[in-house]
């Protein structure tokens, strides 16, 4: 079942924990929109109800800036939800969306 669940949440653009939270990996480039070895990957937490906002035409998004733990260098990030608060798309500025595999792997370069 595990195996299922981790495809389905690729179609769905982000895994979603136990605490209802949506988990996404922002990779924040050394130099914007050029990725290098020295790229950090930053774990992002969206809690699809509080952190969302509708605008005017009725859609549904969330903004965030993620800021590299060590270089604290930014990416922005805005992710587009469905009315049941499934993701649509997502657009970063400095990064790019990254896996959670890509995330665990960096982990374990900084130990």
């Amino acid at each position: 079942m595990g195996f299922l669940r981790n495809i389905q949440s690729l179609f769905r653009g982000g895994a979603k924990g136990q605490d209802g939270g949506v988990y996404l990996y922002v990779k924040v480039h050394k130099v914007p929109n050029r990725p290098s070895p020295e790229d950090e990957i930053v774990q992002l937490r969206l809690n699809p109800y509080s952190d969302v906002s509708e605008d005017d035409d009725g859609n549904f998004f969330a903004k965030k800036t993620v800021v590299g733990p060590r270089s604290f260098r930014r990416a922005e990030i805005t992710v587009f939800f469905d009315n049941k608060r499934n993701i649509r798309g997502h657009e970063v500025s400095g990064g790019e969306v990254t896996t959670e595999e890509d995330f665990n792997r960096y982990q374990m370069t900084l130990k």
